[in-house]
């Protein structure tokens, strides 16, 4: 009898326990803040992409319903990749303790708690100074129309000499409007004209490379295609710089003349217009890097994609592409590639022994949330192993994101209503011990 009741004392002391940790009091500055300027803050800042700042009490607090709501449909922050399937630096998705803080806070009157917590300091920190600041030669006017845009801009250059860049950092002259946008650095001869070719075009009016390079005159002056370094800068909001151990970088050669391209910078609609001058602040190498990265595009144009990339209207279809490693690579980056109708995304390695590497999962591909994903620490490829990306794609009228209606055929090109497959992957030639490093 004494045991039994000696029991029900026992549980009921453990559930009640339990109702204490759940009733108990979350307040902003001891359990809101931290995870607010952690996820929140870099993008929503007086200076950032949000459109609206959370840097405070009063910010958080005024909005706490829609920071609730937001929160638990995950809509925010926004972070694609499955963490179960390989996980990435630089995480801003919320974990679910985290989410059911923020439902407790708000559910309970949103308590402040103290003192107001200082911001973030990463917020404030100091760059470096560049060595060359190259900016749009004019303001691009976006027209207050309330339509998104994506637009090729050309940016020419002239330096004294060949010289080589270490790092390249996009700056965007309009950050509410600007969204993301890729880079490409293209060498020309010392007697081509800088002044030929254009230096803004629609995205989506370009139906092919050849034109991309007849467009912006992106030829030596014997006629050639000019020598281009891929992927030399990227941005998206939140972005910095990717910066990588000492002696590792991505390195690039600027010739005296030359062009940076931007590909697809995404400007975002606006009701009224509106202009954007970006810039790129460009850091020279100080001393060669003992290991230089190599940034390569697996699938369009130049790899095969199973089966070809063709989408009849009212299609969801499945495709493949491939690369065999010819040696032991050391993986730091990648970066999936798809357009509007993108539905799913993965990638994994088969090594010659059939041992799976996972690589990155996808499972809610969204164009507008595109960006570079770098490993915590390098990933080794063994030599013979085969690195495969595999997309689907849904053409029907039940896809929001399909750019027309009633859906059209779909074909492969770089314009945005058409379809890309590609999965950019940054490496290093391995050495042993660099599944050690972190990144």
């Amino acid at each position: 009898m004494y045991n039994s009741k000696l029991i029900l004392c026992k549980i009921a002391i453990f559930f009640g326990l339990i109702q204490w940790g759940y009733s108990q009091e979350v307040v902003f500055n001891k359990h809101i803040a931290p995870i607010i300027f952690k996820n929140c803050s870099p993008c929503h800042n007086n200076k950032g992409p949000g459109p609206f700042p959370l840097l405070s009490y009063g910010d958080v607090a005024k909005r706490g319903k829609m920071i609730k709501h937001v929160t638990e449909t995950r809509y925010m922050p926004p972070w694609h990749p499955d963490n179960h399937y390989r996980e990435f630096l630089d995480k801003r998705g919320l974990t679910s303790k985290e989410i059911s803080l923020i439902k407790q806070w708000v559910d309970q009157g949103m308590v402040k708690g103290g003192d107001t917590l200082k911001i973030a300091p990463t917020l404030n920190g100091k760059k470096p100074k560049p060595d060359l600041v190259l900016r749009m030669k004019d303001a691009y006017t976006i027209k207050g129309d309330n339509k998104e845009r994506f637009m090729i801009i050309r940016i020419p250059y002239e330096l004294k000499k060949d010289t080589n860049v270490c790092l390249c950092e996009f700056v965007p002259g309009n950050i509410k409007r600007v969204h993301h946008m890729d880079a490409y650095n293209y060498n020309l001869s010392p007697d081509s004209d800088l002044n030929k070719g254009q230096y803004f075009y629609n995205n989506d009016s370009v139906k092919s490379v050849r034109e991309v390079y007849h467009l912006f005159n992106l030829f030596k002056s014997n006629g050639k295609p000019a020598d281009a370094s891929f992927a030399i800068s990227d941005y998206f909001p939140g972005a910095v710089p990717r910066r990588y151990p000492e002696g590792i970088a991505q390195t690039f050669r600027m010739a005296k003349k030359g062009v940076i391209l931007i590909d697809q910078i995404h400007y975002g609609g606006t009701s009224k217009p509106e202009t954007d001058q970006s810039y790129f602040n460009i850091y020279f190498c100080k001393k060669k890097p003992e290991r230089p990265i190599t940034v390569l595009p697996i699938g369009t144009p130049k790899f095969k994609v199973t089966p070809q990339l063709l989408i009849q209207p009212n299609e969801k279809k499945e495709f493949t592409t491939q690369y065999l490693t010819p040696k032991d690579i050391s993986l730091l980056s990648v970066q999936p590639h798809m357009h509007l109708i993108g539905k799913k995304f993965l990638a994994y390695a088969v090594t010659p022994q059939k041992d799976t590497i996972k690589l990155i999962k996808i499972d809610k591909w969204d164009f507008k949330w595109q960006r570079v994903y770098t490993f915590k620490s390098m990933l080794k490829i063994p030599a013979g192993s085969t690195i495969y990306a595999k997309a689907w794609y849904d053409n029907s009228s039940d896809n929001p994101q399909n750019p027309f209606n009633p859906p059209k055929l779909i074909k492969e090109s770089y314009r945005t209503t058409d379809e890309m497959l590609q999965f950019w992957i940054y490496y290093v030639p391995y050495k042993p011990g660099d599944e050690m490093k972190v990144l």
